[in-house]
């Protein structure tokens, strides 16, 4: 079969129709089915996180940025934002991080703890107690703010409100050697060498950490040569 040139033009300019064609297809389809911008976000925010893990602050206070600027509602990555500000002593931008995520949802709780934390590293109490007290409004069972509000509590020589604070953590967690180590640290400073030493030696049973340990152990050899 022979083709005139005419048809052979025809068919020529056809089939380029029809190769631009797909191609805008195949563009418009990968368009469709890519991820989308909260996708994007979520692994920005995945990788801010293992570079946090890994100490690599600055990398993750990049990669929480870019997943903000994905999704401004975008709370964890506030929280997470808020986080590194605050390992970096940069307690402004911690704060209006952490007010950000708060503003996004006010229920969530490890934001009012993380705000109580940004508030005690500038020294004002009031707000960071309240700050954690919201946090259990929220969760009654979060034990990091029964540890970080008596903190406080002792840090203002309110000894009471640390003993409960701590004794209720206590209660939650009795296998969490910091809090027993806080607690008997308010009872070395009341003289209370008894529930010191108590709790000291509870810490030698419910943890393997070398430093807890050690610090343990020390303290507890101290009281005893002192008594």
């Amino acid at each position: 079969m022979t083709f005139h040139p005419a048809d052979v033009a025809r068919r020529l300019q056809h089939f380029g129709i029809l190769i631009i064609l797909s191609i805008g297809l195949i563009g418009l389809t990968a368009a469709c089915f890519g991820p989308s911008e909260e996708e994007q976000a979520r692994e920005h925010y995945d990788r801010a996180q293992r570079f946090h893990e890994q100490g690599s602050i600055q990398r993750a206070a990049e990669e929480y940025g870019m997943a903000i600027r994905l999704d401004r509602t975008f709370a964890d990555a506030y929280i997470g934002q808020s986080s590194v500000f605050l390992e970096a002593g940069n307690n402004l931008n911690a704060l209006a991080s952490v007010n950000r995520a708060i503003q996004i949802d006010q229920n969530l709780v490890e934001a009012h703890n993380l705000r109580g934390l940004v508030y005690r590293a500038m020294n004002e109490s009031e707000p960071a107690i309240l700050s954690f007290t919201q946090a259990l409004q929220i969760d009654s069972e979060f034990s990091e703010a029964y540890y970080n509000r008596a903190r406080v509590n002792f840090d203002n020589e309110n000894i009471e409100a640390a003993l409960e604070d701590l004794s209720a953590v206590i209660d939650l967690k009795p296998f969490e050697a910091r809090y027993l180590m806080e607690r008997a640290r308010i009872y070395i400073s009341l003289d209370d060498r008894a529930k010191a030493l108590r709790d000291l030696e509870r810490v030698l049973e419910v943890t393997q950490d070398e430093e807890l340990t050690s610090t343990a152990r020390n303290i507890i050899a101290a009281i005893r040569q002192g008594s």
